[in-house]
């Protein structure tokens, strides 16, 4: 029997870690491609100048870092 992988993800207990900077062109999708896999996501902002941090308010169900 073939597993899907937010089962796997699920079963792991794994956690996604999103680093970022200036990404505001992907960060959504790559949010949403990452969060159909697992709700264990960290996103960390390594200081971007664009609308990265307003993005990420979109995305409160998940932890995210800024710096």
């Amino acid at each position: 029997m073939e597993q899907h992988s937010s089962e796997i993800f699920r079963n792991k207990k794994v956690c996604v870690i999103i680093p970022t900077f200036n990404n505001e062109g992907t960060l959504a999708k790559v949010i949403e491609d990452v969060s159909k896999h697992t709700n264990q996501i960290i996103v960390v902002n390594d200081g971007s100048t664009d609308s990265t941090a307003d993005i990420l308010k979109n995305f409160n169900q998940f932890d995210s870092i800024s710096y």
